[in-house]
């Protein structure tokens, strides 16, 4: 077992703390993996351990922000490392970095509890995949201290919710059916004046729409749970207001009733669609310039396509076959940079799987192609752009593919998660790729699409990876985390 306390100020992480676990046999990784975390910036506070009875001490008297395990070890594993840190019932998030892991494994490792693995000769994917699992882990524990919160004494609770700026109710739905409680803050968003005449109101009344009224009874019937739920509700005097409803369902002795917060958006509503406004001249400015681009090197383009075949041979030759390969390039760059450039623009909304997979093959010659999609009512939370996320995912299909004649899509709920598989019949990726055919590699612009497949669906902290096997076809696996994905029967 070995200490140590590194720091570093470089990086726009300047000055954050990491209070790192690293268990790893080999002295010469660990030091490869602290140095990566240093150069990052950050403050470092690292243990190394590599045995069982090390890393039970380690996780028994510290408190630590991320585990790092190798996989393979000649007195532990990975494995055995995941399932120990899951025994103390701690929140903190575990990554693989392994010099040898199949993907299977990788593919198993996650479904068992790691956040993510990273090959050891790919280690420019750590720290993105630590900021992003430190940060989940933060939304995590905060929504864990939002519940605790709010199991405190019902006078603590009176107490508290009447401070605060959003409006807090509870609803029963059992025999007594009607708001239990409400804050001013509740009532008074809602334009009446005391609690007693908000009370006296129906409750369904406050739904502007029926779609809305049901969409709120079917989500929390289902999931138990509401985060975030944008809908508008009726005022006193009529009017209409855009708020954001979080909240929980509780069943106990016969009793049924619902927890809430109501948060009025309004104004951020406007905001949002101001900014919309905004984005969508940015975006025609970008057309626009780019668009004028394009014309200038379809110009250039042809000209020198017309003064290589005036230039046959000679010394200046080689010059202009290099000029037509460099504007090939640039033609690409810019149509790669018009399509990222569409992301985010648009803020995330709710997607039925189904349609929108049909939606993204409709534009692609599937006629010969067996297709089978199992999806239901699925429904995720994500870019607008997801669409063309799938419509990469179904093309790489037939382009890589070689002789495709059937294409699945299921999927699968697996305990607070929901994994969406595409399964084809073809020949696959080749275990060297698995991982290669995800990034940005100027060696490999044919697969530039699942780059932009990862990038949109990470806007919603969506995960890819591909578990298929190699000559028996690929197996696209999207891992939809809790709150993200909704089910309707």
């Amino acid at each position: 077992m070995e200490k140590s306390n590194n720091s570093a100020n470089i990086g726009n992480n300047k000055n954050k703390s990491l209070r790192l676990l690293l268990v790893e046999d080999s002295e010469d990784d660990a030091f490869l993996l602290i140095r990566t975390i240093k150069k990052a910036g950050y403050d470092l506070i690292v243990e190394r351990v590599f045995t069982r009875e090390d890393m039970e001490k380690s996780l028994a008297g510290n408190s630590w922000d991320l585990i790092i395990s190798d996989y393979q070890m000649p007195q532990f594993s990975g494995s055995e490392a995941l399932s120990l840190a899951k025994t103390f019932n701690i929140d903190i998030p575990f990554i693989i970095v392994s010099g040898k892991i199949g993907e299977d494994v990788a593919v198993d490792s996650m479904r068992a509890g790691a956040q993510d693995y990273v090959l050891k000769d790919n280690l420019s994917r750590l720290i993105p995949a630590i900021e992003r699992e430190i940060a989940d882990s933060q939304m995590r524990i905060e929504r864990k201290e939002a519940i605790i919160a709010r199991e405190e004494s019902e006078s603590k609770y009176h107490l508290l919710v009447e401070t605060v700026p959003v409006g807090v109710f509870q609803w029963i739905l059992t025999n007594d059916e009607g708001l239990a409680f409400a804050n001013s803050a509740l009532y008074h968003m809602l334009g009446y004046s005391s609690l007693e005449e908000f009370k006296s109101i129906y409750i369904n009344s406050l739904f502007i729409e029926k779609e809305s009224r049901d969409l709120f009874f079917n989500i929390i019937k289902e999931q138990k749970i509401i985060h975030g739920l944008e809908i508008q509700l009726r005022c006193k005097d009529d009017s209409k207001i855009w708020t954001r409803i979080n909240a929980t369902i509780t069943e106990e002795s016969g009793k049924k009733w619902i927890d809430g917060i109501i948060e009025d958006i309004t104004d951020k509503k406007d905001n949002e669609k101001a900014l919309g406004r905004a984005n969508k001249k940015l975006a025609l400015l970008h057309d626009i310039t780019t668009n004028d681009i394009e014309k200038h090197l379809f110009t250039i383009s042809g000209y020198t396509t017309l003064l290589k075949t005036r230039i046959t041979d000679g010394p200046n030759r080689p010059f202009i076959e290099n000029l037509l390969r460099s504007l090939f390039t640039l033609q690409q760059n810019i149509e790669f940079a018009k399509n990222y450039s569409d992301m985010g623009i648009n803020l995330p909304r709710w997607q039925k799987v189904n349609d929108v997979a049909l939606f993204a093959i409709s534009h692609l010659d599937f006629l010969p192609v067996e297709k089978s999609f199992t999806l239901g009512s699925l429904e995720v939370y994500a870019d607008p752009l997801f669409e063309k996320a799938l419509y990469n995912i179904f093309d790489n299909i037939l382009k890589h593919g070689e002789e495709i004649k059937k294409v699945e899509m299921t999927y699968e709920v697996m305990e607070d998660k929901v994994i969406i598989t595409i399964l084809d019949n073809g020949m696959g990726v080749p275990p060297e790729d698995k991982e290669r055919i995800f990034m940005k590699d100027p060696d490999k612009k044919k697969h530039r699409s699942l780059f932009l497949t990862r990038e949109i669906l990470h806007i919603t902290g969506i995960k890819i990876l591909d578990s298929g096997t190699y000559t028996k076809g690929a197996k696209f696996e999207m891992i939809i985390p809790e709150g993200m994905f909704r089910i309707f029967d």
